[in-house]
């Protein structure tokens, strides 16, 4: 037994020579803190079976910590104190659950939080305090019912430029979302989005009677594996970061209008394409051939909500989605009171009455 810890303690001394660490794929369940050595720039701790981080207070000078696909369930404030070099945060394909109040708080020199494919159903309101230098924010793949409004509002960053909540359970986009940081972009994709109650003016938003063609947009990926499906990770490149506003777009349609939903050809070789189709408010409708586009026919109430492009790979665990509301355009209020106004026809009219 000696003999084997001797040879564990020997391969983590070794792969600590430098400043980067790896210990990826050692089937670790602890972090091995006292192997790190504290001049360590770079840790890496991605697929073990961590379950409890400990604290990092004595590596003070770690700017790049990935402890992604583990079993981590829970963060304590006092895991990150110290690390105020800190740059990149990725916790992605965890189990945490919740995010609680300063627990990100000494890492004001953090631009990416990589928190998505986790159970996160409840997020503090002070629970990003003291990221103010935060760039991107990830959420995407957890178990939201709601935008987190006031713990995005209180971030104190000033160039936030992406939050992503992709693939939650969030119904509703707020109105007054942009609000919240006037510099970043919002990602809902693979949430069961609703249509607004009323018409809300914010980017993302487009009149479809004004439109020459449909706006260009990136699909995403959900992964299969193990049993659990992952959203696809997305970096933040900021060299080619362009502001977007919010996705998925919101498209007002006329009433009766008839068009066809836009066909993804940058998908491309679609002879490997196992299915194609669309999810809508009225159904699941496949499209053959793959080449087709899908009409709409006649819009209505009915007809307004999600739009979901759904496209699987033929023998792989990757699906691509594209979504996008589309809702009835709202009439003006003076036309609707114009319509409450006429008087219903003799015909419509119940047996013996008089019209007075």
């Amino acid at each position: 037994m000696e003999s084997a810890t001797s040879f564990v303690m020997l391969t983590l001394l070794t792969t600590t020579v430098g400043k980067t660490v790896d210990y990826t794929g050692r089937n670790l369940t602890h972090v091995p803190i006292d192997s790190i050595t504290p001049d360590a720039h770079s840790v890496r701790l991605s697929d073990n079976n961590i379950c409890h981080l400990g604290s990092f207070n004595t590596t003070p000078y770690i700017r790049y910590l990935f402890i992604d696909n583990n079993r981590v369930n829970n963060l304590s404030s006092q895991t990150f104190q110290r690390l105020g070099e800190l740059r990149v945060l990725d916790l992605d394909r965890n189990y945490i659950v919740s995010l609680r109040d300063f627990v990100f708080s000494d890492l004001a020199a953090l631009w990416n939080l990589f928190l998505s494919n986790n159970l996160i159903s409840a997020i503090s309101e002070r629970a990003f305090h003291g990221l103010a230098s935060l760039e991107f924010l990830e959420l995407s793949g957890n178990r939201l019912s709601a935008v987190p409004m006031q713990a995005i509002r209180l971030i104190p960053s000033k160039q936030l430029l992406l939050v992503s909540l992709m693939v939650n359970n969030i119904s509703q986009i707020p109105g007054d979302l942009t609000s919240a940081h006037l510099s970043a972009s919002y990602q809902f994709q693979g949430n069961p989005l609703r249509c607004p109650d009323e018409h809300v003016s914010r980017n993302g938003v487009f009149d479809f009677d004004d439109l020459d063609k449909w706006p260009r947009t990136k699909h995403y990926t959900v992964i299969s594996e193990h049993n659990r499906s992952f959203v696809e990770k997305f970096f933040l490149v900021k060299s080619r970061y362009k502001y977007f506003g919010v996705l998925p777009n919101t498209f007002y349609v006329s009433a009766h209008l008839s068009f066809d939903l836009p066909f993804l050809e940058k998908f491309g070789g679609h002879e490997h394409v196992d299915s194609y189709f669309w999810d809508t408010p009225s159904g699941r409708h496949m499209v053959e051939p793959t080449t087709k586009a899908l009409e709409v026919e006649d819009f209505t109430a009915e007809d307004s909500g999600m739009y979901r492009n759904v496209l699987k790979r033929r023998g792989r665990k990757i699906t691509n989605y594209w979504d996008m509301l589309l809702c009835l355009k709202p009439q003006p209020k003076e036309k609707q009171e114009q319509e409450m106004a006429v008087p219903p026809s003799d015909d419509l009219l119940p047996h013996g009455s008089v019209l007075l």
